[in-house]
């Protein structure tokens, strides 16, 4: 049986999976480069998330990456830190664009393309201390 550790790593590699897949659509537009933008908070969050179960800390609901990397106790570079709180711009407590709050961001294939490459950074670098 897999460790908790172990079920949240396949967890947020899965939604970096999901990022990966959705910036190689055959047919993309502004939506598919925000839901791989949301795919990358998550996989964050899920990393965050895993690192306060290997610290025996607990995890609670929240999606807010600034709050839930203090709560971890973890360290990235400041560059990096800046990158995963700017991060919080893309979760959407919907999926659905009749329900959603507030205006999120027009993205490119360069742009969401960025956010992945610096989410993979983010996920190696917080992989490696837990």
């Amino acid at each position: 049986m897999p460790s908790p550790t172990e079920v949240w790593l396949e967890y947020a590699s899965a939604n970096l999976d999901a990022a990966d897949r959705l910036l190689k659509s055959p047919h993309p537009n502004s939506w598919t480069f925000l839901l791989a933008a949301w795919h990358c908070h998550q996989a964050i969050e899920k990393m965050l998330k895993r690192i306060m179960v290997a610290r025996e800390k607990e995890v609670i609901k929240i999606h807010d990456l600034g709050k839930l990397y203090s709560l971890a106790g973890t360290t990235l570079e400041s560059e990096q830190l800046a990158f995963v709180e700017k991060m919080n711009q893309y979760y959407m407590p919907s999926r659905y664009p009749d329900f959603l709050y507030k205006p999120f961001p027009k993205l490119s294939l360069e742009n969401a393309t960025s956010i992945f490459d610096r989410t993979t950074d983010v996920f190696v670098c917080l992989k490696n201390q837990s």
